[in-house]
């Protein structure tokens, strides 16, 4: 007599970079693998919360938008994928990358999130067992100040500065060119965890290569910006 009791894989566990994002901004979100597994497929439901699903970029999955639906007013995507043979992923492996549209400010991890409200999130192993699918966030925690590189950059129009401050409090970024003159300055009150602020070329006035501080509190962090005709 045969069983016809389903064996359980550990199941897929996805990882991605939390991250601040702003109105109208278009950002790419690569999807990570979390652990060390073999995967022969898998099938999901993806609330997408205020992010408008534009696109999706094949990785270790040789996935595109013809596996993946799309219900706009919903906001949820389903998503599906099948491999000839069973594919080894190894932690840190980009298995896929989304790109959304925001259509407000907000954090990637308020955002994303899977359920079954369409299709039940499940995945297959190289021995056919069945197992869950889990999205997990990279979050930046603790005392660390982070400054994050502008996105994108170089840039013709506008572009993000992103960043991370463990306690909420005021904060000062500056703009300088290579000679070390101040072009622009800006503060703003910085919430505890990712902020972002959006900056036009109007805003800066200038093109070229600028470097960028972040003052918050006795700590400070620069990096390098371009922006171009």
């Amino acid at each position: 007599r045969k069983s016809t009791e389903t064996r359980t894989a550990k199941g897929l566990v996805m990882e991605v970079e939390d991250r601040f994002f702003v109105n109208d901004e278009v950002i790419s979100v690569p999807v990570t693998v979390g652990s060390l597994q073999d995967v022969l497929g898998y099938q999901l439901t993806m609330s997408t919360g205020n992010l408008s699903f534009l696109d999706i970029e094949p990785g270790i999955f040789n996935i595109d938008g013809n596996q993946v639906g799309v219900f706009e007013k919903a906001g949820k995507l389903t998503m599906s994928f099948a491999a000839k043979s069973p594919i080894v992923l190894n932690p840190g492996d980009v298995l896929f990358t989304m790109k959304f549209k925001a259509k407000s400010e907000g954090q990637v991890s308020q955002m994303l999130s899977i359920n079954d409200d369409i299709t039940k999130p499940e995945s297959y192993d190289s021995q056919y067992q069945v197992g869950n699918v889990d999205l997990r966030f990279n979050q930046i925690g603790g005392d660390a100040f982070v400054l994050y590189q502008n996105e994108p950059n170089p840039f013709i129009s506008h572009t993000v500065v992103t960043w991370y401050q463990p306690k909420a409090s005021e904060v000062t970024l500056t703009l300088y060119d290579v000679q070390g003159h101040q072009i622009k300055q800006f503060r703003t009150e910085g919430i505890q965890g990712m902020n972002g602020m959006n900056l036009s070329k109007q805003d800066v006035g200038v093109t070229g290569v600028l470097y960028y501080t972040l003052e918050y509190g006795n700590e400070t962090a620069t990096k390098k910006m371009i922006i171009v005709e």
